[in-house]
């Protein structure tokens, strides 16, 4: 159980329907999701996450690889 910290720039084409898709596709363990626009081209996504170890460690990994993604920090609580 944990969430995911992302913040990216709208300055890849595409980049948000990536996100999104990939979200979709770890549907087991996506709980919730949050965007936050800091700049007209900067936004923070907050992805609540819950399930297996290694699936949500699969999905911070292909987050971390979409380009515009500047930076991914995944905060794990044992429950």
């Amino acid at each position: 159980t944990g969430a995911i910290v992302m913040l990216y720039y709208l300055d890849k084409p595409g980049l948000l329907n990536q996100i999104v898709r990939t979200q979709h596709g770890f549907e087991g363990v996506v709980s919730s999701s949050m965007h936050l626009h800091l700049t007209k081209s900067k936004c923070l996504e907050i992805v609540g996450v819950k399930g297996k170890a290694k699936d949500i460690r699969g999905l911070t990994q292909e987050l971390t690889t979409k380009k515009g993604v500047k930076q991914l920090k995944l905060v794990a609580i044992a429950v």
